[in-house]
């Protein structure tokens, strides 16, 4: 099964799903105000109340409101770089569908949060070499306090 209609299928039976997509990769079809637009998001839910909604191995195919006016969506899965949860938890990237202006950016960004994680590893391992074994087993000590909630959504690269 393809990747991205595993990953938008286990999304869509969490709730609302936002997904990106460029509207000018062959064989999308949008309203005409939303075509050629390198960047386009759209809301997909299994509890909207639409007449068509298809997901196959070749894409998606969903009759949507814009302004008001249905059109029957056709997002072939080329189209789609990235997908989540519409309420920020997680989110999903394919860089190889992104638009070429985004890409650079996009590998950046995750060479940013990779050489950041190598960075964080390091620095607790030295930080766990120096601390003498015996103050770890004080039990006079309160536990310490449970990490704060996660502020913005990570991305997962999805191959």
């Amino acid at each position: 099964m393809n990747a991205k209609r595993e990953c938008l299928e286990k999304l869509l039976a969490e709730g609302l799903v936002f997904i990106q997509l460029d509207s000018r990769v062959e064989g999308v079809d949008l309203p005409a105000h939303l075509r050629r637009q390198p960047v386009v998001g759209l809301n997909l839910s299994l509890n909207f109340r639409i007449d068509v909604f298809d997901i196959t191995d070749e894409g998606i195919r969903a009759s949507l409101s814009f302004q008001g006016v249905r059109h029957i969506c056709v997002v072939p899965w080329a189209a789609v770089f990235l997908m989540g949860l519409a309420d920020g938890e997680g989110s999903f990237v394919f860089p190889e569908s992104a638009p070429v202006e985004l890409q650079a950016r996009l590998h950046a960004a995750m060479a940013a949060e990779a050489a950041g994680k190598g960075a964080d590893a390091k620095r607790d391992a030295s930080a766990d070499a120096d601390e003498p074994a015996d103050e770890l087993d004080d039990e006079d000590e309160p536990p310490p306090p449970p990490p704060p909630p996660r502020g913005r959504p990570q991305l997962r690269l999805v191959k």
